[in-house]
């Protein structure tokens, strides 16, 4: 038996049941003493307990830390997301890539919120930012297809020099991108979500008078956003 969603498969054969994506198996073990026990429809409610489980949570709650870091081993960020899984006493660290596909995850052996804290602070390079403010055109509306900006009232910007703020989420960064253009340098940001998209200007800025924003950028006017995404947007 095999069911797929969401990138995700899962895979029975007799009792034993694997589930996997393209980072390998995530996940094994026997569900039940014999095949016949297996119930009809346990494969599509098991996979989709399994998503559920292994999703960024939009916002954070009691029993959820996101924090975001750099992998140098892949050479990009990643998203982390410290859980405490029902009826337990331990949190877990799940990883996911800088597109959000889950990658894994590692038993802290830490009962408290802050304790984990401390963990991933020791056990990850966990980024901490600058942080600056979203600029958008009143009378226009939204130009970006509802890119990163287009709710966001600031966003953090990812870079060497470190700043005071630490993000939770991947989809509130953004990198600084420089490149010549028409023989002169032209300097914007580009979301850490999905870096490998086709990203071009939807008409917001970003801009700080922070002194360490003209230091990270070069520039001491206001930026573009380059958020603007018109493909697929799983991909």
């Amino acid at each position: 038996m095999r069911v797929e969603k969401d990138g995700f498969v899962l895979h029975i054969e007799g009792t034993w049941m694997e589930i996997s994506n393209k980072y390998g198996v995530l996940e094994h073990g026997d569900v039940a003493a014999d095949p016949e026990d297996v119930p009809e429809g346990y494969a599509e409610k098991a996979l989709e307990k399994f998503i559920q489980q292994h999703s960024v949570s939009e916002k954070g709650n009691p029993t959820c830390v996101k924090k975001v870091a750099y992998d140098g081993e892949r050479k990009e960020y990643i998203q982390l997301q410290a859980v405490l899984p029902v009826g337990d006493d331990y949190w877990t660290v799940q990883k996911f890539d800088n597109e959000l596909v889950y990658m894994g995850e590692v038993w802290s052996g830490c009962k408290y919120r802050d304790e984990v804290q401390d963990w991933m602070h020791s056990n990850f390079d966990i980024e901490s930012c600058l942080m600056a403010g979203v600029y958008r055109d009143s009378k226009l509306g939204d130009c970006t297809n509802n890119g990163i900006s287009a709710h966001a009232s600031d966003l953090y910007i990812l870079a060497e020099q470190k700043g005071p703020f630490e993000p939770e989420d991947i989809r509130q960064c953004v990198y600084i991108e420089w490149r010549n253009c028409c023989g002169e340098q032209y300097i914007d940001c580009k979301p850490a979500y999905f870096p490998k998209r086709w990203y071009m200007a939807g008409g917001n800025f970003l801009y700080t008078s922070d002194s360490r924003f003209r230091e990270i950028t070069k520039s001491k006017y206001p930026i573009s956003i380059h958020d603007r995404y018109e493909g697929r947007q799983g991909a």
